[in-house]
């Protein structure tokens, strides 16, 4: 479970290094939750950095694609819902150390939703 919790912590690092890259021009409203395309996007784009990761490295070889999917879909809703277009803003252009550092407390629990997330029957 540990080494789960840390492969999940380097994916919430590449996901936001990837989601402040791509909307660099696109925040809004400081403070406003995203939305239209921007939230689409960062969705996305969370999504795919999770899923890249989990099939090169995966903890458990034997974790199904439909899992990993699904595990990567709750990653990137959970984390859309917690970031900010002012926290895109802030973030922009700043080192990949102090996005982590900055965006820790909005990932720390991601994993372990979504993990709980698994457990239920899918299409909840």
């Amino acid at each position: 479970m540990t080494a789960q919790r840390i492969l999940l912590g380097v994916l919430a690092v590449a996901a936001i290094a990837l989601g402040v890259a791509i909307w660099r021009f696109m925040a809004g409203e400081a403070g406003a939750p995203l939305a239209g395309q921007t939230r689409a996007d960062f969705v996305r784009s969370a999504v795919e950095a999770c899923t890249a990761r989990q099939k090169a490295a995966p903890v458990d070889p034997d974790v199904t694609p439909e899992t990993i999917g699904r595990f990567c879909d709750c990653y990137g809703e959970t984390l859309a819902r917690r970031v900010t277009t002012a926290d895109l803003a802030r973030l922009t252009g700043r080192p990949a150390a102090e996005i982590q550092a900055t965006m820790r407390e909005k990932t720390q629990d991601i994993d372990a939703v979504c993990l709980a997330r698994l457990d239920e029957p899918a299409g909840r």
